[in-house]
């Protein structure tokens, strides 16, 4: 019969029985580094495309299209909530690299506390885009009505 507390996914952490304190092991820190790379790639890419969206934005506005301003209202929150989570993902990157590199528990602390904020904005933004698509069938399924 296996310990129901021992999880075998805990079985690279070091934990002392003393004290029940789990420890940072250098498999941990080198996922860390890993985990640094890619988010530092996936914000890059993010501020990237913000960047084609505010080029985008100013190309609409300097060519007078005939468009309603709520587009435009759109492409704004569009950049904003991609600039959040771009420097949300570059600060956890820089912060958690930090961490592993130099056992810097402050920088740890504060790169997780990035990621929540990151994961916290995609739920918004997830919910909104299931709220939106919710009220567009809604939409579509009235008109769809006889009389």
């Amino acid at each position: 019969m296996t310990d129901p507390i021992s999880q075998p996914l805990d079985d690279n952490l070091f934990q002392n029985p003393n004290d029940d304190k789990l420890y940072v092991t250098e498999t941990i820190c080198e996922h860390w580094r890993q985990t640094s790379r890619w988010t530092y790639g996936i914000a890059f890419l993010g501020f990237l495309f913000m960047g084609l969206l505010a080029f985008g934005l100013i190309g609409l506005l300097a060519t007078s299209v005939n468009m309603p301003g709520l587009m435009y209202l759109a492409f704004l929150i569009l950049m904003i909530i991609v600039f959040a989570i771009s420097r949300n993902m570059y600060r956890y990157s820089y912060r958690i690299k930090n961490a592993a590199n130099y056992s810097d528990w402050d920088d740890m602390e504060k790169a997780f506390s990035n990621l929540n904020l990151s994961y916290g904005i995609y739920a918004v933004c997830v919910l909104l885009v299931c709220i939106l698509l919710f009220v567009m069938m809604a939409y579509f399924i009235i008109r769809a009505l006889p009389g």
